[in-house]
């Protein structure tokens, strides 16, 4: 009898054992089950039933989701908890995660979680794939919630997958602030990914367009003259124009008078993007300084940009300025580019410079300077 209660005693403690080791991993476990039902939701069915809370989850993040296929709807509500779910589901290739980034766009927290922070906590912090990864960053560029930047700063600034850190730069730019935007800098001073480079100019022009109050402008001035590499260099020159910093005119004076033929495109290009012309001057100077080929070529284009699009000048100035760019012109290609810039301001002030063209020796100027002059008697 003795014997039999012995074992029944030892067989009750191995049982017990066991239970202890699977509770153990039950939190881990359940996470799985919940995520893998959640992956056949998104698929259009339920197969695993679980426990009573596990399962209401799962079936109100299945809800979520089906919501968010409707491409009228602009907010789906979504708890903190909810969202941790449909996140997990990222972590598992799914042939529906269209919908888990559709659901992500649109979601709206109904109990103040950062959702653009969760979201950008996975994409930094996860262990994704960079197709994921990116595309969790696009999210964040469409959505625009500063909440993000930190992380997505100190991403771009770490990283090493070209896709990714080009995708963080990306969705950074909207909510780019003065004290993350250096950050940007040495990406183009440091970076050997031109893809890498580009990304970060853009954001930094598109930043410095957006606040041409700031003090970038300087920055950037300090970044050019203490810049070794010669791609970087020209690509805080280029960076200067939409700064409209007046104390960058001495580095871009140098510059227009380099040997360099590229570091004098990219002088051009600054000045061709200056936000007033208060540099024009500059700019047309250089030009006339400049022997036919790639480089007055550059240069004139840009000058007849600047003038077509001023909105600053008055009549009268504009007219003597492009009477200067009449004699700068080399070619019939450059006559023919004054003629339809002229054109496009629909005003009778460029009548004058129209007519000069009648007189041209080439019968295709004179016949272009005609239908100018034509479109313009008919206002």
């Amino acid at each position: 009898m003795k014997i039999n209660e012995s074992k029944s005693t030892i067989t009750r403690n191995i049982n017990s054992q066991k239970r202890s080791s699977q509770l153990k991993r039950g939190g881990t476990a359940v996470t799985i089950i919940i995520v893998m039902s959640l992956l056949f939701i998104v698929g259009g069915s339920l197969f695993f039933f679980l426990q009573s809370g596990s399962k209401k989850n799962a079936e109100k993040v299945s809800e979520i989701l089906e919501q968010s296929k409707d491409p009228t709807v602009s907010s789906v509500p979504v708890t903190g908890q909810e969202l941790d779910l449909i996140l997990k589901l990222l972590e598992v290739p799914s042939q529906n995660q269209e919908v888990v980034y559709q659901t992500l766009s649109v979601a709206d927290s109904t109990d103040q979680t950062d959702i653009a922070k969760k979201i950008a906590e996975t994409a930094t912090q996860g262990e994704l794939n960079s197709e994921t990864r990116v595309r969790l960053f696009q999210i964040l560029e469409q959505r625009q919630e500063a909440s993000a930047l930190p992380l997505l700063a100190n991403y771009f600034s770490t990283a090493k997958d070209e896709s990714s850190v080009v995708a963080a730069i990306k969705a950074s730019q909207p909510v780019l602030t003065e004290n993350k935007v250096t950050e940007l800098f040495k990406l183009i001073s440091f970076s050997e990914s031109p893809k890498i480079q580009t990304a970060a100019e853009i954001a930094i022009k598109e930043f410095t367009n957006s606040n041409p109050k700031s003090r970038i402008g300087s920055e950037l001035t300090k970044a050019y003259k203490a810049a070794k590499n010669p791609t970087a260099k020209k690509a805080y020159l280029r960076l200067l124009g939409s700064s409209g910093n007046i104390s960058s005119r001495e580095v871009l004076a140098e510059a227009l008078k380099s040997e360099d033929d590229s570091l004098r495109i990219s002088a051009y290009r600054a000045i061709g993007d200056w936000p007033d012309s208060s540099m024009f001057s500059l700019m047309f100077d250089a030009l006339t300084s400049e022997p036919e080929g790639e480089i007055q070529t550059y240069g004139f284009n840009t000058v007849a940009n600047f003038l077509t699009k001023n909105e600053e000048m008055k009549n009268a100035t504009l007219l003597r300025h492009w009477k200067r760019l009449v004699d700068e012109a080399k070619n019939d290609k450059q006559k023919a580019q004054i003629i339809q810039s002229l054109g496009q301001q629909e005003a009778r002030w460029t009548i004058p410079i129209l007519q000069y063209y009648l007189e041209d020796n080439n019968d295709d100027i004179t016949y272009l300077a005609e239908l100018e002059l034509d479109k313009l008697n008919m206002l």
